[in-house]
């Protein structure tokens, strides 16, 4: 019994000096090769650290700011309580929803424009002074808050996506030139309303680089939704192109 205890003592013993040996073999490589050897290991860390950032930045970023684009009829009653802005570009005569009540009156807007593109057919087409009433909009964000913008037009397919986009380059939320990512990631297929395009390029001092902008947009939705393109109904809009 004596001896079975004194062999095992001394097996934990050599067991110990064997760890202690290599871990002194392991401080004693070169810095260079201890990192090869634990390169893997903190590489994998590193990447899953990154990630961690990358995913809590782009969480920030969306409690920060939100679009929505909407239809009249996809505005619920209910609306999500994030939003706490709200511009509606209805035809003259159409009540915004009610339910946009519920935000504060200084935080919502409504603009009464045809979506259309000139005066014709006793059409009101957006005019520069409703331009000048979404920048003056757009300036009264508090950008230091977070911001949950919807905006709605009949379809949410043109004016609502023109209106955004001009908003966005006035808060300074997109560039001219990548304004139209964000909402084709918001809302797609969109049709933005040309004129408003137009007007909002020349209030925003775009030099043409909103326009350009905008044509590109009218390409993506061409390749992507051709049916909605040569049909624009709500039911064609479901209708992507497979590539």
């Amino acid at each position: 019994m004596n001896w079975s205890i004194s062999a095992f003592v001394i097996d934990g013993i050599r067991a110990a000096a064997a760890s202690a040996a290599f871990l002194v073999l392991l401080l004693a490589i070169h810095p260079r090769h201890r990192h090869d050897c634990l390169a893997h290991k903190s590489a994998d860390t590193l990447r899953s650290r990154n990630r961690s950032r990358r995913q809590f930045r782009h969480l920030l970023m969306d409690r920060i700011f939100k679009l929505s684009i909407l239809a009249l009829d996809e505005v619920s009653d209910a609306l999500p309580r994030s939003i706490t802005h709200a511009v509606s570009l209805v035809d003259p005569g159409t009540r915004p929803p009610a339910s946009l009540e519920a935000i504060p009156a200084s935080q919502r807007m409504a603009l009464w424009m045809h979506d259309a593109l000139d005066a014709t057919r006793n059409k009101r087409p957006p005019s520069m002074a409703d331009v000048t009433a979404l920048c003056d909009f757009a300036d009264r964000v508090d950008d230091k808050a977070p911001v949950h913008l919807l905006v709605h037009c009949h379809e949410g397919r043109s004016r609502s996506s023109a209106a955004a986009a001009i908003l966005l380059v006035r808060m300074g939320i997109g560039t001219p030139t990548s304004v139209f990512d964000l909402i084709l990631a918001t809302r797609c297929p969109v049709w933005p309303n040309w004129t408003m395009i137009e007007l909002g390029d020349t209030a925003l001092r775009c030099g043409g680089a909103l326009e350009q902008a905008c044509h590109q947009a009218y390409a993506h939705v061409r390749e992507t939704h051709p049916a909605w393109v040569d049909d624009p109904r709500p039911q064609n809009a479901f209708a992507v192109q497979k590539r």
